[in-house]
């Protein structure tokens, strides 16, 4: 197998690590190396291309009836990842035999889960130093600090809790390589301690999405491996009712009151304020949307908070947000995208990447991780590379 390809991939799975301003240049080197490809091979696989950019190229058309075209344009720019790594991957005519495949995927989920390891370890010497823990509230200063005040790889919440979900994820796999081995206690080591930074973090949408995974990875796997799996669970739930600050983020999932008056410092009710205003206008042109340039104007024009308005929330659920932009085409061509990684995942047996696909759908209910570069370059690699690696199964 060609080595710069795998040396390509492994750059993307230092994705945690690598500073902001640079998140993009894994798919530069990709783009690149795929053009010498075609040269090479003058081969384009348009199927797996149109499949795999679909939800960028709905994006494209509706420009077409989008008002506010320069910001459609911006958001476009932003979220090109989704159209170049699809193509990117559409020039490849590499040959992978099953050992080198094998090889790849070990290596690559070892390499992000160090990484995600390292990301964390970095985040809580930086705020040891800036004497973070030592505050009133530490754990939502922990929220602020990793957000506002971490040089060159400070995160939302939000992202930093995904690379930790798909970390423990990618665990689950490296478990079963590695285990009755050293490396295994490693990891069962390294697992704690993502764990604790996770729950630390508290992002409700990817705890709930993690612990689904690991609950349909527990039904489904082997018996041998259901009790690791189980413990997991377990802990997180033991964390949740004894931690009073990680508890209070939960259960307003739960309480009558976050539903009844719209409370900014409850992300329970502020969704909730959102998703019925995105679905009022949404019900107003449900086929094509708003367009890509207009959808989160309209949807701050329902606002009558000031705070909503001065802050410009955007929808927190994807499905929203696609279906505010290109309407009902658009989400069903989305959902067909999913079913069919679905579908390769089934057909492959491969838990890994049907754990991610479930992780994502689960997640894309909460958040809008497709509109930033820290969510849509991770998300577009992952699904078109595992889809890349399992279609090569299909045509051997």
């Amino acid at each position: 197998m060609n080595n710069i390809f795998k040396y390509i991939i492994l750059l993307f799975c230092v994705f945690p690590l690598l500073p902001n301003n640079i998140k993009g240049l894994p798919v530069v080197l990709l783009l690149i190396f795929s053009i010498f490809c075609l040269i090479k091979n003058k081969k384009v696989d348009w199927y797996r291309f149109i499949i795999y950019s679909s939800l960028y190229l709905i994006y494209l058309f509706s420009l077409l009836y989008t008002i506010n075209i320069y910001y459609g344009v911006k958001v476009l720019e932003t979220r090109l990842s989704l159209l170049i790594i699809p193509l990117a991957f559409s020039f490849l005519n590499i040959s992978i035999e099953k050992r080198e495949r094998e090889s790849l995927l070990k290596n690559a989920t070892s390499v992000f889960y160090v990484s995600t390891i390292l990301y964390c370890f970095f985040i809580i010497i930086f705020l040891w130093l800036e004497g973070a823990f030592n505050a009133e509230n530490p754990l939502m200063d922990f929220r602020y600090h990793i957000q506002h005040n971490i040089p060159f790889i400070g995160q939302h919440p939000i992202y930093a809790s995904i690379f930790i979900s798909l970390a423990l994820i990618v665990s689950v796999n490296l478990l079963k390589d590695y285990k009755y081995s050293i490396k295994s206690w490693l990891i069962v080591l390294g697992n704690i301690f993502l764990l604790g930074i996770l729950l630390i973090l508290a992002q409700k949408g990817s705890v709930i999405g993690l612990l689904i995974c690991l609950i349909y990875y527990w039904i489904y796997s082997l018996k041998k491996n259901k009790k690791s799996i189980l413990l997991i669970i377990f802990t997180v739930g033991l964390v949740l009712v004894f931690i009073p600050t990680i508890t209070k983020r939960f259960t307003e999932l739960f309480s009558v009151s976050s539903y009844k008056v719209l409370n900014v410092d409850n992300s329970s009710s502020l969704r909730y304020t959102i998703y019925k205003n995105a679905t009022n206008k949404i019900l107003e042109k449900p086929i094509f949307g708003y367009g890509v340039g207009d959808a989160k104007d309209v949807l701050v024009s329902t606002y009558n908070n000031h705070e909503m308005i001065e802050e410009k929330y955007n929808s927190h659920n994807q499905y929203l947000s696609i279906w505010m932009s290109t309407g009902a085409v658009g989400l069903i061509i989305f959902l067909f995208f999913l079913y069919y990684n679905f579908k390769i995942a089934r057909k492959e047996k491969s838990s890994l990447f049907f754990l991610i696909l479930l992780y994502y759908s689960v997640i894309l209910l909460t958040e809008n991780i497709l509109e930033r570069q820290s969510g849509v370059i991770l998300f577009a690699f992952l699904i078109t590379f595992l889809g890349y690696i399992n279609m090569k199964k299909i045509n051997e």
